[in-house]
């Protein structure tokens, strides 16, 4: 069993670390909550993984005062001492959701994260919005170079034919590679 001490110093240690993700306010934990918490912490490997209830994405959820949590942002909190900062999220270095380890999160906003995410490779690209997807995209220039014309193709993916047109010139989703 820990000692509340050592949960404490265990907490301290986690300092060095940033964080992302704007919900709700993430209120101060009693020693109970925290002992709760630490055991749900598999502190075995690189990552510190969550063991207590995870999403089907694989983020951890923690419970306080009867309101659920991401695991990982109330690790942040308590590692930093305060709330994430308002518009930013926490967000992984590590690139895996069951990490809580303060050190492998960071705080970003929305847009910083995605475009982790597509460094990484965990997302094909980055759009913030729009009916079509990459491989669409890259579809649709084919097909117009194949001589198919834009009403067609618009036909094809439920679109206009003037966005066909653009998407087709490069003028729409310029941030997808051919």
């Amino acid at each position: 069993m820990i000692k509340c001490s050592e949960i404490a110093a265990m907490m301290r240690t986690w300092a060095n670390t940033s964080a992302p993700r704007e919900t709700r306010h993430i209120p101060k934990m009693k020693m109970k909550d925290l002992r709760r918490f630490v055991d749900k912490i598999d502190f075995s490997r690189d990552c510190y993984y969550w063991t207590g209830r995870r999403l089907q994405s694989g983020y951890g959820i923690f419970t306080i005062g009867g309101k659920h949590y991401y695991a990982h942002r109330v690790a942040w909190a308590v590692a930093h001492g305060r709330d994430v900062p308002p518009g930013k999220m926490v967000t992984h270095t590590c690139h895996c959701p069951s990490c809580i380890r303060p050190e492998h999160l960071k705080t970003a906003t929305p847009k910083q994260n995605s475009k982790d995410m597509v460094a990484a490779g965990r997302k094909p690209y980055y759009r913030s919005h729009g009916k079509l997807n990459g491989p669409q995209v890259r579809q649709i220039r084919q097909l117009r170079q194949e001589g198919m014309t834009c009403r067609e193709i618009g036909e094809k993916f439920g679109i206009d034919g003037s966005t066909a047109s653009l998407v087709s010139r490069g003028l729409r989703y310029r941030d997808i590679p051919d």
